[in-house]
């Protein structure tokens, strides 16, 4: 996205990877945040034209362990991110 022209905005808590992974330059911001906090999610999307969700936890171990958790990124996370969409007129622009 950003090679063709794009600002893309990265919306991250950094807890499966490092600030030093994601690239840095003019066109990419890094938000480190929450995914399934309401107001860092339509912080994040302000000025945004098309949103990718990509925030997830994965691991089926952690999911035993931990299910609140990955109930909170999963499932809340989500609704954040389609909620923040619908309230700034981006649901048809979610990918």
């Amino acid at each position: 996205m950003v090679a063709k022209g794009h600002t893309v905005v990265v919306l991250d808590n950094l807890s499966n990877g490092k600030r030093e992974n994601i690239p840095h330059g003019p066109n990419i911001d890094l938000i480190e945040g929450d995914v399934a906090d309401m107001a860092t999610v339509r912080k994040a999307m302000t000025d945004c034209q098309h949103v990718v969700h990509l925030a997830a936890l994965v691991s089926v171990p952690l999911s035993v362990e931990n299910p609140a958790k990955t109930f909170t990124v999963n499932v809340a996370g989500t609704h954040a991110v389609l909620e923040a969409a619908r309230e700034m007129k981006l649901a048809g622009n979610l990918i």
